[in-house]
């Protein structure tokens, strides 16, 4: 018994399988790599970089994403503290470390410090933020510098604040 087959009776068994014309078949075999590249390259870089923004920062030249996990405004009691949680991607191939942050204030602080990115890896940050008294809702906004070794760099972060609002 030969259980090799040409390449006419592999497509006839296709046909009996109802899966429509040979030639069909191979037109969607052709363009099956062109529809899967694309799909491979995106896994790949929100993978590596966390996201296609991540990708485009390392492009421009960022070796460090910090985002604040929820981008709106805080509300914070007067006269409270409160935590904001920041993510810290690092979009280089090697590990750095973050040795530790200056703040327009004292009302902005952190104990996670030093902390060790791997590399491609994100950690999450967090810092306390003390409210000053406030009679009515009042917009507050902190500017945090991270420095970051390899390469004495640093990256600036913004953290606004609504104070005095109800949560």
């Amino acid at each position: 018994m030969n259980t090799e087959l040409d390449s006419g009776e592999a497509l006839g068994s296709i046909e009996q399988q109802g899966l429509g014309h040979p030639s069909k078949v191979r037109r969607l075999l052709r363009w099956l790599p062109l529809l899967l590249v694309p799909l491979l390259v995106w896994g790949a870089i929100t993978t590596c970089f966390g996201s296609v923004r991540g990708f485009q920062m390392r492009l421009n030249g960022h070796e460090v994403m910090v985002v604040p996990v929820d981008e709106t405004p805080l509300k914070v009691p007067a006269d409270r503290t409160s935590k904001v949680e920041i993510s810290v991607r690092n979009l280089q191939f090697h590990a750095i470390t973050i040795f530790g942050s200056n703040s327009s204030c004292s009302c902005v602080a952190t104990s996670d410090l030093p902390m060790t990115i791997p590399p491609l890896s994100e950690r999450q940050l967090s810092y306390r933020y003390q409210a000053p008294a406030a009679d009515g809702p009042q917009e507050a906004r902190q500017v945090v510098e991270l420095l970051i070794d390899p390469a004495d760099h640093t990256v600036n972060l913004v953290l606004n604040f609504v104070v005095g609002a109800s949560s």
